[in-house]
Parts: C-alpha cells; sequence; structure tokens
C-alpha cells in the first residue's frame, strides 16, 4: 500500500475543516461520475492553499476517509453524511486510527512514533520525536533524511495532536513548556472501537472466523492505538458480544474471539446513531 511520504505534509498538523472541504468535493466528485478528485478540482473549487491542496488530501487518505484516488471510502460516506465537520468523537478516534495502524493508510513514521510515545504518564519533546522518525525513515525506506525533514514532520505530529480543530479534543497530549504530557484520553465510543475492530481482523485474519484474544493486545494490536488497557478492551468486547457481533471463548487458554458479523454499514450506523447514508 503507497502511504503518505515522510515529508508529505512538510510541518502543517491535520486541520478537520480542511480535510472535510476535502471530503465534501469527493463526495461530489463520485457523484459525478469521477474516478479521481484531482488537484485541479481542488484549487478551483475550494479555499485552500497551495500546500493545503496538497497535503490535506494526503491526511484524508492517511486517516481513512479517502480511497487512492482521493474518492470517499465507506467510512468517509459516513462521516460525510453524519458527521461532515468531523466533530464526533468516535469520527476523531477513527481518524487516529488509521493514521496509527501498521497496516493502515497513514504515514510510515506515524504508527510507530504513536506505540512509541503514548504511553500515558510520559513526556516526550520534539526532538525525541524528530530523532525515532529519522530511525523509522532510515528503516523502511533504507536511506536517512534530512534531520530539518524529520523536525518538520515531528512539528506536523505533535501539531495534530494538540490543535483543537486537528485531533487535540481527544485528549491525548498537552504541552508543557518545551515538552509534551501524554495524558490518560477518555477511552473511545464502543461503536468506533468495533468498526476498528473489523478493519483489523479483515487486515490480520482475512477470512478466518476466530483468532486469538491476545492478537487485539500489545503494540500491534487495537488496545496501544486506542490507549485503552486490556481490561477495557475486554470489556468493549464483552459488550460486542452482548450485542450479538462476536464470542468470546474464554474456557479453555488460548482464549478465542470468533467474529459473527463483518457488516461495517451496520457498525457504522451504531456509531452515528442508526443515521443512514441512503
Amino acid at each position: 500500500m503507497d502511504k503518505p511520504g515522510t515529508t508529505f505534509a512538510r510541518t502543517f498538523p491535520l486541520i478537520r475543516p480542511a480535510i472535510a472541504e476535502v471530503l465534501r468535493l469527493a463526495v461530489d466528485a463520485e457523484r459525478s461520475g469521477q474516478k479521481r478528485l484531482s488537484q485541479a478540482s481542488l484549487r478551483t473549487n475550494s479555499n485552500l492553499g497551495s500546500v493545503y491542496v496538497a497535503a490535506m488530501p494526503q491526511y484524508g487518505l492517511g486517516t481513512g476517509l479517502l480511497t487512492h484516488n482521493h474518492l470517499p471510502t465507506i467510512f468517509g460516506a459516513y462521516v460525510y453524511e453524519c458527521d461532515p465537520l468531523l466533530e464526533h468523537t468516535g469520527t476523531q478516534w477513527l481518524m487516529h486510527y488509521y493514521l496509527s495502524a501498521a497496516h493502515g493508510p497513514g504515514p510510515t513514521f506515524w504508527h510507530d512514533v504513536v506505540v512509541a510515545f503514548f504511553l500515558s504518564g510520559d513526556v516526550l519533546n520534539r526532538l525525541s520525536v524528530a530523532e525515532r522518525i529519522e530511525k523509522i525513515h532510515q528503516r523502511i525506506e533504507g536511506q536517512p533524511i534530512k534531520p530539518v525533514y524529520a523536525r518538520e514532520a515531528a512539528t506536523a505530529f505533535l501539531g495534530t495532536y494538540i490543535r483543537l480543530d486537528a485531533l487535540g479534543n481527544l485528549g491525548i497530549l498537552k504541552p508543557d513548556g518545551d515538552n509534551y504530557l501524554v495524558l490518560g484520553p477518555e477511552p473511545p465510543p464502543l461503536w468506533a472501537v468495533a468498526y476498528a475492530l473489523l478493519d483489523y481482523w479483515e487486515a490480520q485474519f482475512g477470512d478466518q472466523l476466530n483468532a486469538g484474544l491476545n492478537e487485539f493486545s500489545g503494540e500491534e494490536g487495537i488496545s496501544s492505538i486506542f490507549m485503552i488497557s486490556r481490561g477495557r478492551l475486554n470489556a468493549m468486547l464483552e459488550a460486542m458480544q452482548a450485542e450479538g457481533m462476536l464470542e468470546l471463548q474464554r474456557i479453555a487458554a488460548p482464549y478465542q474471539v470468533v467474529l459473527l458479523q463483518r457488516d461495517r454499514h451496520q457498525v457504522l450506523k451504531r456509531l452515528y446513531g442508526h443515521q443512514n447514508t441512503e
């Protein structure tokens, strides 16, 4: 999967109003039969500046709202109909999830930075994030990145979780002088986690009917991305079981999760209060 590159945003963080504008144009393009939302259309039909025209569609891709052709995904279509300003907490948590999932469409460095630094009570700064980005870029791309570009990427990353018109409302980071304190945010809505589970399951297990319970915890699982404990995740899985989405088999180890339904539309309807997109 082609992901946004390390330097795609320069120093610009994710800006929800700008992404909402891109999403609106993407929906218009799809409804008019276009196979791609073009840069020319963005420049002509939006108020976005030249850098935003380049960066915000990439953020739209990275947050799971847009396809590689910059048309709406299933998630993007529901967001446009039910939460066009991207204000819903579940929307913002899922945007974070897509940016941060190892298999997801987010920038190459995002997952590693999140799982390395987003630990409640920890302290980080731009330099530590930039150094991490340098190492990740070297490992993945096989060549070094200029330190100034890594610092710019760190600025964009941190700004995304600080600005209230970005993902600052999730309450993950708090500025503390030149540092940033990692908070213990309120947990995401149940059905946002359920939707992420379906995405994660498809990527990791495909058509398998069951998977190990432990597969959903740890650095590569969904609990670290959502910054929830194993106990909180288990409680959410039990709630999904009560709703008939899955079944937990915990009579004997290794414990298993059996997926009973994979309908993303139904989960999104639950997330957005049964609103439909017809």
